[in-house]
């Protein structure tokens, strides 16, 4: 049986010229294995991943339950928040936006609320009903403003300066 060798799941016989040739066709370098095959890398913000996030939010609303979320759970409230207050999810929020956003969204619970949900949540409970009624003022008054982006609600600080004002003056509710 000299030259016989498996290659994808056939024996290729090495006897002849043709059969050599053939044998080195399908495998160039024989005796080298093949790399692996690369895993099939993990694409972030898929259509579904947002959906699964946005229900798990909902849910979490009907029952009242805040226990046990994480970081990148405000980002999907921050999706539900933006398409309850403005009719529509944000579309730049897909892909590797997603990825960078959730990463902001856990730095955000970090720097500037010292890792305390509850503190982070009601920043959001609090930008969101502002947002609602400026919003609701706009379409009345048949004007147009800003949309609160998700670098708006997680990175830059002038939505967390507001609310911080509003709860020194004891303005939250």
């Amino acid at each position: 049986m000299m030259g016989r060798r498996v290659i994808r799941g056939q024996h290729v016989d090495r006897s002849t010229p043709a059969s050599r040739q053939l044998a080195m066709d399908l495998d160039p370098q024989p005796g080298r294995k093949r790399p692996p095959k690369k895993k099939r890398k993990h694409t972030p913000g898929t259509v579904f991943e947002i959906n699964r996030a946005v229900s798990d939010i909902e849910r979490r609303l009907k029952e009242e339950d805040w226990d046990k979320l994480k970081p990148d759970g405000l980002l999907a409230l921050f999706v539900w928040c933006h398409d309850q207050t403005y009719g529509t999810r944000p579309s730049d929020l897909r892909g590797e936006t997603w990825r960078r956003a959730r990463f902001q969204a856990a730095a955000m619970v970090k720097r500037d609320f010292n890792g305390d949900m509850d503190a982070a949540l009601a920043f959001m409970r609090w930008t969101w009903q502002r947002e609602r009624r400026i919003e609701q003022w706009r379409r009345d008054n048949n004007q147009h403003g800003k949309v609160i982006n998700w670098y708006d609600q997680f990175v830059r600080g002038e939505l967390l300066t507001k609310y911080r004002v509003d709860v020194a003056r004891g303005q939250t509710g």
